[in-house]
C-alpha cells in the first residue's frame, strides 16, 4: 500500500478507530502520514494515546501533537509521563501557548545558571548555581536540586515585588537563600555575587542596586563597572579562650598539616575559625597544605566551628595584604575555591592588624580568586568581585 493510498484512507470519514490504530502500529507508516492523522478532527483521544505510546514516534511528531489545539489535558498528561519523551520535547510543551497552568505545574522546568564568581574569566573563581524561582518551593525540593548540582552553593531567587509578568526586570527586591549539597547556610558571598550577576546581566534587571532578604538580614549589591559590590555585615573574629583552643586543637592540626600557628580567633556569628599561620611560612606552603577532611569531621561536631579559614600575611607581596584558604567539610564542602563570607572575617582582622581599611586578598585554592574588601564605619564591609556566566540551561522537576 502506498503513502498516497494511506492519505486517502486517513481522510475518509468512514474509517474506524480500530483501523486507524492498526495504521499507527505499522512500522512502515511515514511522518507525513502521522501528521495527517494528528491533524484529522475525527481522531479520538485514545487514538492519540496509542500514537504517544509508540516507540517509533519522533520528537517532531510529538511537537506537532502538542501544537494541536484539539489535544486534551489527558493526552498531554500521557505525553509528559512517557519515559521516551526528551527534555527538549518537554520544554516545547512548557512553551506552548495552549498549555494550561495545571499542565505546567505537573512538569515544572526552571531556568538555571552556573556563574564563576570572583573571576572575570570562566573556569576560575568559585562556581555557584543560580535558580530564579517563579514561586516558593519546599525546602526539600531546594535541597535536592542543590545536591543534584553538587556545587559548593546553589542560590535561589524569588521576587518580592514588581510586575508579575516581569519579576526579574521590574523590581530590585528579592528573597535569596543559599544551599550547599547537604544543608542551607546563613551567608554566602560568591553565590550572592553570582545571583546579582544573573539579575543584572542575564535577566536584564533595570536597577543599579539590588536588595536581598536573607538569613543574615538585608544585603545590598550594586554594579561598579564590570564588578559587583556587596554590602555585608562585619563578622570580626575574637581570640579563642584557653578552653576553646584545647577543644579545637585537633581541628587545627587536621586543617594545617602541621604548620606553625601564630594566632587562633573565632567569628561566633558565622562559626568560622580563623587560623593565622606564622609569618615564617610562605604562600607556597599555604597552597601545599593537604587537610585531613575526614579527621576534621571526626574530631569536632560543629557545635563551635563549621568553617575553617587558614590565612597568612602578604609579606613582601605588593599586590595582596593576605592569602587564605577555606575548608568546610561539615557543610559538605571540603574546600571552597573563593569565599565571600570568609572575607567578612578576614577583612576586619587584617584591617585592624595593618591599620588600613582597603585591602586586597588572594584565596589560594586551585581555581583561585581575588577579593577586594573595604571595612566601613557602620559595622559593615564591602566586598568587590567580578563574575562570568559559564552555563545557562533548564532543570526539570
Amino acid at each position: 500500500m502506498t503513502g498516497h493510498e494511506r492519505e486517502d484512507m486517513v481522510a475518509s470519514p468512514t474509517m474506524t478507530g480500530r483501523e486507524r490504530k492498526d495504521m499507527v502500529a505499522s512500522p512502515t507508516m511515514t511522518l507525513r502520514e502521522r501528521d495527517d492523522m494528528v491533524a484529522s478532527p475525527t481522531m479520538t483521544g485514545h487514538e492519540r494515546e496509542d500514537m504517544v505510546a509508540s516507540p517509533t514516534m519522533t520528537g517532531r511528531e510529538r511537537e506537532d501533537m502538542v501544537a494541536s489545539r484539539t489535544m486534551t489535558l489527558r493526552e498531554r498528561d500521557d505525553m509528559v509521563a512517557s519515559s521516551t519523551m526528551t527534555g527538549y520535547e518537554r520544554e516545547d510543551m512548557v512553551a506552548s501557548p495552549t498549555m494550561t497552568g495545571h499542565e505546567r505545574e505537573g512538569m515544572m522546568s526552571l531556568r538555571v545558571f552556573t556563574v564563576d564568581a570572583f573571576s572575570p574569566r570562566p573556569f576560575s573563581g568559585n562556581p555557584a548555581a543560580v535558580v530564579p524561582l517563579p514561586k516558593v518551593l519546599e525546602d526539600e525540593t531546594l535541597q535536592k536540586v542543590a545536591s543534584e548540582f553538587n556545587l559548593s552553593e546553589t542560590a535561589y531567587l524569588v521576587a518580592l515585588e514588581g510586575e508579575e509578568s516581569a519579576p526579574w526586570t521590574s523590581t530590585c527586591r528579592y528573597s535569596l537563600r543559599w544551599f550547599t549539597p547537604v544543608q542551607e547556610i546563613p551567608l554566602c558571598g560568591h553565590a550572592t555575587i553570582a545571583a546579582s550577576h544573573v539579575l543584572f546581566h542575564e535577566l536584564g534587571n533595570r536597577s543599579n542596586q539590588l536588595e536581598f532578604e536573607t538569613l543574615s538580614g538585608v544585603l545590598v549589591t550594586r554594579k561598579d563597572g564590570d564588578n559587583i559590590v556587596m554590602d555585608f555585615p562585619n563578622n570580626a573574629p575574637v581570640p579563642v579562650t584557653p578552653a576553646q583552643e584545647h577543644q579545637l586543637t585537633p581541628v587545627v592540626q587536621a586543617a594545617t598539616g602541621g604548620l606553625t600557628v601564630q594566632q587562633l580567633l573565632i567569628s561566633h556569628t558565622l562559626k568560622y575559625l580563623l587560623i593565622r599561620l606564622h609569618d615564617s611560612h610562605s604562600r607556597e606552603e599555604l597552597e601545599a597544605i593537604i587537610p585531613d577532611f575526614t579527621e576534621m569531621k571526626r574530631v569536632h561536631d560543629g557545635s563551635l566551628v563549621m568553617g575553617v579559614v587558614v590565612c597568612l600575611a602578604g609579606g613582601a607581596d605588593p599586590n595582596y595584604q593576605a592569602f587564605s584558604r577555606f575548608f568546610a567539610p561539615l557543610y559538605g564542602v571540603d574546600e571552597d575555591p573563593v569565599t565571600g563570607s570568609a572575607h567578612t572575617v578576614l577583612g576586619p582582622y587584617w584591617a585592624d592588624h595593618l591599620g588600613r581599611k582597603d585591602l586586597n586578598f588572594r584565596q589560594c585554592s586551585k581555581r583561585g580568586g581575588d577579593v577586594k574588601v573595604t571595612v566601613l564605619d557602620d559595622n559593615r564591609v564591602s566586598i568587590t568581585g567580578a563574575a562570568t556566566t559559564v552555563i545557562h540551561g533548564h532543570i526539570n522537576l
